[in-house]
């Protein structure tokens, strides 16, 4: 669904800013696109849902036929079903994640919790994993791509996703994604085997280590005085020009 509504999205934006270029860059939410679209059509009506009547007759799009108009309400339509159904679905998964799994879902939420539990294969296989492993769950060709070709490890996988991990510095993404594996994992063991009320502990226990991980400053590198990425893994290269034989004379 979240796939489908990504590619939906898209090219409604890119058919509707022929129309109402305007409307596609004041409206940025997805679902308020579809929903302009779907209920007032045209654009002067969408301009004035959005309270900005005067830019409908100075606006930089083409007038379209009536009939097309009805088609991108269609299509505008078909996106609305589409977050509906997302909205439902997450609803359910988050009813059956409080019957299921609650301590994962109330550590990474209901939706990636779920997810979790899918990508190993039963919540009773989750339970036995160690927190390095459920942080790469979903980054499976990343890791595997490091250990063919050498490449850099991934740092985490469908965490990416909790708000936590993606809105941190990038420094800190690993470390706050190991953090959140830490406490699903420990969660995952109580639903599955001890039944043990583990929230405020979890919770504790994550507030300690986010508060540690948020504590790190900026690495510096140290072969680069000013840079402000990571430092470079070994003594820096040192240039000495093209190897490309010795200079040519155009005398």
């Amino acid at each position: 669904l979240v796939r489908s509504a990504n590619l939906l999205v898209e090219r409604l934006r890119e058919w509707y800013a022929l129309h109402a270029p305007e409307a596609t860059r004041a409206v940025t939410d997805a679902k308020a696109l579809a929903d302009l679209v779907a209920t007032h059509g045209d654009r002067a009506n969408v301009m004035a849902a959005l309270k900005q009547a005067d830019a409908a007759t100075t606006s930089l799009g083409s007038d379209l036929d009536p009939a097309d108009i009805a088609v991108l309400q269609g299509f505008a339509g078909a996106l609305q079903a589409i977050h509906a159904s997302w909205a439902a679905l997450e609803a359910r998964v988050a009813i059956l994640m409080e019957t299921v799994a609650p301590y994962v879902a109330s550590v990474v939420g209901p939706t990636i919790g779920a997810r979790l539990i899918a990508l190993s294969g039963g919540l009773s296989q989750l339970a036995t994993w160690p927190a390095g492993t459920v942080q790469l769950l979903g980054a499976e060709t990343a890791l595997f791509r490091h250990l063919k070709e050498g490449t850099k490890p991934p740092k985490h996988g469908i965490l990416f996703q909790h708000p936590l991990v993606h809105l941190a510095p990038p420094w800190q993404r690993g470390a706050t994604a190991r953090a959140l594996a830490l406490a699903a994992a420990t969660g995952a063991k109580a639903d599955a085997f001890t039944k043990n009320d583990l929230r405020v502990f979890l919770k504790a226990q994550l507030d300690s280590d986010l508060a540690r991980v948020q504590a790190r400053k900026m690495p510096v590198r140290t072969d680069r005085p000013g840079s402000r990425y990571p430092p470079s893994r070994g003594p820096p290269r040192r240039f000495d020009g093209p190897a490309r034989g010795p200079p040519r004379s155009f005398d």
